[in-house]
């Protein structure tokens, strides 16, 4: 008996999670690796904050830090994201515009003011630098500009001032790590950072604001004593990009729910509708219901359009191949009243969880209130129908397998005639396994439960294929078997001589011609003794000879 073959809802269930597998392990992978990265700059420096210091420090210079009497800068930050193969990268650009009011330790002297830019910058732009004294505004000629930030020599004498205005604009990636200027004192900082983009997040590790607001934070100290650097993550999954392949990566889990609802209210509708959903309407299915997810990618990623405008035009171009296909599979009525709602509810919620934001949970609890008071109030009528389908497919497998039985005993005088003979033998051989599956089949369906007869019926559907060939194939070799078989002459009732019936006596009563004899050969050959015939007399088949009154 052949086994049992996978449903509709197994092959959904096996592939929806390989999916979702996948679409976990990649991004943890990614993950990891950074976080293998970070831990071997933990390993070099010590701590986290050092690992963030120690990415920034400047290279040992000779030259003496100024006092800091004042710190003041507006920094505004936007993002924007790129895609390397898979994955998804936010870059950002600083707009920094600051001023500071320094002067020299002790008895002045000779120092250097670091003004750094943010850590690893790739790029560098309208950087200006001016200080001012006095009423006096000039650009010191013998500044720098290194890939670390500015550096400007300091000369000024014990109690003198200068103020400082510098403004540069740095581009970098992933992550914004600034580092306030070394200082040898540092007396009243206030700084402001606004995000023009959402997503960018302070992190633990980054000096902590008095005040945070949506868009931005600001810190305002006293003769502030810290190591800690302003540390602002980007995470791409912030990013638009980010969210739309975000999205691509959870379609094994909407294909999961889709398949999961799909089953449900197939069988809801009416029972064993998708009995015969094979591989070919599975992957079709699963395909027509996907490519709403690569729509959505092409709209929002390769032509521009606004997150709402291309999640409606990729639904109206997936919906209606999902329709057809259920259309031709089961029906249209099926398609627009169960199949429809499914498909925009579980897409709906996949939806929401990229690009729910604070609606996320709210919708999220919702969905699952309708779902199980759904399923509570369609179970009872869902119940009775499978055990009404259940119950009428337990008598159409009893009645096929007596169908089969009964067909059985004519293929079982078939092979009796047929055993023993070697040409039979491939022929034989198919029947003896048609009558090995019938009685294994007859005696396995007696415990069976009734959830497990819709595979039997497979095997059944096989048998009722296979069993009038069998029983064809075995007929034709028979009868072959009969046209090779030399038929053994019948005793002769007619005169040889004269051609009259009713040679009954040794004599002909019509010409008195003396009967003719036959003579069995060894080879299985009649031959016939004509009346007046003398001596031996040889078989035409073997030559055999023959004497009167012995056979040979």
């Amino acid at each position: 008996m052949k086994k049992r073959a996978f449903t509709l809802i197994e092959l959904m269930i096996v592939v929806a999670m390989i999916a979702v597998i996948a679409a976990i392990l990649i991004p943890n992978f990614l993950k990891a690796r950074e976080n293998a990265r970070q831990r071997h700059k933990l390993a070099l420096t010590g701590s986290p904050a050092a690992t963030a210091q120690a990415e920034i420090k400047a290279p040992p210079e000779p030259g003496v830090a100024p006092d800091i009497h004042r710190l003041e800068a507006t920094m505004r930050l936007s993002n924007w994201s790129t895609r390397l193969g898979m994955d998804v990268t936010n870059r950002y650009r600083l707009s920094y515009k600051g001023s500071l009011q320094v002067a020299l330790p002790g008895a002045g002297g000779e120092a250097e003011l670091r003004i750094p830019f943010p850590h690893q910058t790739e790029e560098a732009m309208n950087v200006h630098l001016r200080f001012s004294q006095g009423g006096r505004s000039w650009e010191p000629s013998d500044w720098s500009v290194t890939r670390w930030g500015l550096v400007a020599p300091l000369n000024l004498s014990a109690g003198e001032k200068v103020d400082v205005a510098v403004e540069f604009e740095a581009q970098g990636r992933d992550q914004l790590v600034l580092e306030l200027p070394p200082a040898h004192k540092l007396g009243r900082l206030k700084l402001q950072l606004t995000a023009e983009e959402p997503g960018a997040e302070l992190a633990e590790i980054s000096l902590q604001p008095q005040q945070r607001s949506a868009c931005g934070w600001s810190w305002d100290f006293e003769n502030l004593v810290s190591q800690s650097p302003l540390v602002v993550e980007l995470p791409a999954s912030h990013s638009l990009m980010g969210k739309v392949l975000l999205l691509c990566r959870l379609a094994g889990l909407a294909v999961l729910l889709f398949g999961l609802g799909f089953w449900y209210v197939g069988e809801l509708y009416r029972p064993g509708c998708l009995s015969r959903f094979g591989w070919g309407h599975f992957f079709m299915l699963a395909l027509t219901y996907s490519s709403f997810f690569p729509a959505l990618c092409v709209l929002s990623l390769g032509q521009g359009k606004p997150v709402s405008q291309a999640l409606a035009i990729a639904a109206a171009l997936a919906q209606p191949l999902l329709l057809l296909h259920v259309w031709r599979s089961v029906n249209l009525r099926f398609s627009l009243f169960y199949v429809l709602p499914l498909a925009d509810l579980t897409l709906a919620l996949v939806v929401n969880g990229v690009f729910g934001e604070t609606w996320r949970e709210p919708i999220f609890l919702g969905a699952g209130f309708v779902a199980v008071a759904f399923v509570t109030l369609t179970y009872p009528r869902w119940r009775a129908n499978r055990q009404r389908w259940q119950s009428s497919q337990c008598r159409e497998l009893q009645t096929r397998i007596q169908s089969l039985q009964d067909h059985a005993g004519q293929l079982h005088k078939l092979t009796d005639q047929a055993s023993g003979q070697p040409l039979l033998k491939p022929a034989l051989d198919i029947a003896q396994r048609q009558l090995n599956e019938i009685e294994a089949l007859s005696i396995y369906v007696q415990s069976l439960d009734k959830d497990q007869y819709a595979g039997v019926l497979a095997s059944v559907a096989s048998l009722e294929r296979t069993q009038p060939y069998a029983m064809q194939k075995l007929s034709q070799a028979l009868e072959h078997l009969r046209t090779l078989t030399p038929k053994a002459a019948p005793e002769h009732p007619y005169c040889l001589a004269c051609g009259q019936p009713g040679c009954d006596s040794v004599y002909c009563g019509a010409c008195g011609v003396r009967k003719a004899p036959a003579l069995l050969c060894s080879c299985g050959t009649r031959v016939w003794r004509i009346g007046g015939q003398e001596g031996k007399i040889h078989c035409p088949a073997c030559g055999l000879a023959h004497s009167e009154g012995r056979t040979g």
